[in-house]
C-alpha cells in the first residue's frame, strides 16, 4: 500500500510505501521496483510522486496516511518513530582511486574505516567496480545500519546521462544490491547495499 505524496523534501513530494503483511514482501517489491534500500525507514520505503504512480500501476493499493499507519499498527509491523534502530549512521567519506592498486583497494579501505572485511565475493565485486566504473578517483559515502552497510558512490567527472547509461557492472553477488541513479549525472550515480551481519558497529 502507498499513501498520498504530500511530504515535501528537496523540491519533491514524497509518499510512504508499506506492507501490512510482511516486511520481506515489501523488500521484494521494492527490489523489483528499483527502490534504494537506504530509502527503507524500518516499516516503509520513502518514494517520490512518480514512484508512487508506478507502484499503483503495478497493483499497489492507494490509501490515506491515516489508513496506512492504522493498518501497520494493527499488523504489528509499525515501528516506533523514536526507536532509531532503522536509521542509517554516517560513518565516513572516502575516495577510491582505481590507480592506487590492491594495497588501497575498496575492501582494504572499508576495513580501515569500519574494521570490517567484506567477504571474498564482495571484495572482488568492489574491486571490479572501482576498475571499470571510474577512470579517476571517485567519492564514496559509507553508511551503516547493522546488519547492513551502504555505499553511495559519487562521480566527480560530470559524465552526462547518456554516458552513464552505457556503463556496465559485473554480476552482483547475492549479498550486494546495486542501483543506478542517472539524474543528475553529476550527483550520486551508484548505490550499493551490502548485507553485513558481522559488522562490528552497534547502532546508536
Amino acid at each position: 500500500m502507498v499513501d498520498e505524496a504530500r511530504w515535501w523534501w528537496r523540491g519533491r513530494r514524497w509518499a510512504h510505501l508499506a506492507s501490512d503483511l510482511d516486511i520481506d514482501e515489501l523488500h521484494r517489491f521494492a527490489a523489483l521496483a528499483g527502490l534504494h534500500r537506504v530509502s527503507f525507514g524500518g516499516d516503509h520505503y520513502d518514494v517520490t510522486e512518480p514512484q508512487r504512480s508506478e507502484a499503483i500501476a503495478a497493483g499497489v493499493e492507494a490509501v490515506t496516511s491515516r489508513e496506512l499507519v492504522r493498518r501497520l499498527q494493527r499488523s504489528g509491523l509499525r515501528r516506533a518513530v523514536r526507536s532509531g534502530s532503522h536509521r542509517w549512521l554516517w560513518v565516513a567519506n572516502t575516495v577510491w582511486d582505481p590507480a592506487a592498486g590492491i594495497g588501497d583497494g575498496p575492501a582494504n579501505r572499508l576495513e580501515a574505516l569500519v574494521a570490517w572485511r567484506p567477504s571474498e565475493a564482495v571484495a572482488t565485486y568492489l574491486a571490479e567496480v572501482s576498475r571499470v566504473w571510474a577512470d579517476r578517483p571517485f567519492d564514496v559515502r559509507v553508511l551503516v545500519r547493522p546488519p547492513e552497510l551502504a555505499l553511495q558512490l559519487s562521480d566527480p567527472t560530470n559524465r552526462d546521462d547518456h554516458t552513464v547509461a552505457g556503463l556496465s557492472l559485473p554480476p552482483l553477488p547475492d549479498t550486494v544490491r546495486g542501483c543506478w541513479i542517472t539524474a543528475p549525472a553529476a550527483a550520486r550515480l551508484l548505490e550499493l547495499f551490502i548485507s553485513a551481519p558481522d559488522l562490528p558497529i552497534t547502532q546508536r
